[in-house]
C-alpha cells in the first residue's frame, strides 16, 4: 500500500510525499500537479494516453483536469515522490497575471528535464515536508522558488509575457498575515 512520509498545506496547495508502490487509477485533479522523483525505481504514467517517465531527471507535469495514471505493477519497486497540487489561483499570489484559462494551459509537455537547481530544491522540499514543524516559513520559500523556476522552465511559450520578474520575493510575515486571514 502507498504511504504517505510527509505533507504540507498552504495558500498554494498542498505538497505531498509518497513511498508509491501501488497502481493508480485514472483520476484528474482541479490544481496544476508537478509529479518529481526523489527516489526508488523509475515510474511510468499515462497522461492522456502518452506514457511519461518518471526518472531521476524528469518529472511529470499536469495542467489541471489532465487525466492520469500510474499503472505500476503492485509487485514493482517502490518510488519515492513529491507530489505537488498547486492552486492556479495561488499563481496570481507569486506575481503571475494569469487567467484561469491560461493555467489550464500552462505545461505545453507532459514532462520536463529537471535543472540541477529544480533537482536540489526538490530534495530540500522532501525532507523538510517529513518534518515540517517549525519549518514552514522556509519551506514555504523553498517552495515558492521550486515552483517560479518549473514555470519560467517549462510554461507554454505563449504565457512567457505574462509572467512578470518581481524584484522580491514576498516576506513571510506577509504570507503568514494573509493566511491567517
Amino acid at each position: 500500500m502507498s504511504k504517505i512520509l510527509g505533507f504540507f498545506t498552504g495558500r498554494f496547495g498542498k505538497v505531498i510525499l509518497f513511498d508509491a508502490n501501488e497502481p493508480v487509477h485514472e483520476h484528474a485533479h482541479s490544481q496544476l500537479h508537478v509529479l518529481i522523483k526523489i527516489e526508488g525505481a523509475d515510474s511510468s504514467f499515462d497522461v492522456g494516453g502518452e506514457k511519461v517517465l518518471l526518472t531521476n531527471d524528469q518529472m511529470v507535469l499536469l495542467n489541471p483536469w489532465s487525466p492520469h495514471a500510474n499503472p505500476r505493477d503492485s509487485d514493482a519497486e517502490s518510488t519515492i515522490l513529491l507530489a505537488l497540487y498547486l492552486e492556479p489561483v495561488w499563481l496570481g499570489m507569486i506575481g503571475q497575471n494569469m487567467s484561469t484559462e491560461s493555467a489550464n494551459t500552462l505545461f505545453s509537455e507532459n514532462f520536463g528535464q529537471m535543472s540541477y537547481e529544480v533537482k536540489q530544491s526538490s530534495f530540500e522540499v522532501a525532507r523538510l515536508v517529513q518534518d515540517s514543524i517549525g519549518q514552514e516559513e522556509n519551506l514555504e520559500e523553498l517552495l515558492f522558488n521550486l515552483m517560479r523556476e518549473i514555470v519560467e522552465q517549462f510554461c507554454n511559450q505563449s504565457l512567457q509575457r505574462q509572467l512578470p520578474h518581481p524584484s522580491r520575493q514576498i516576506d513571510y510575515r506577509i504570507r503568514a498575515a494573509v493566511k491567517y486571514m
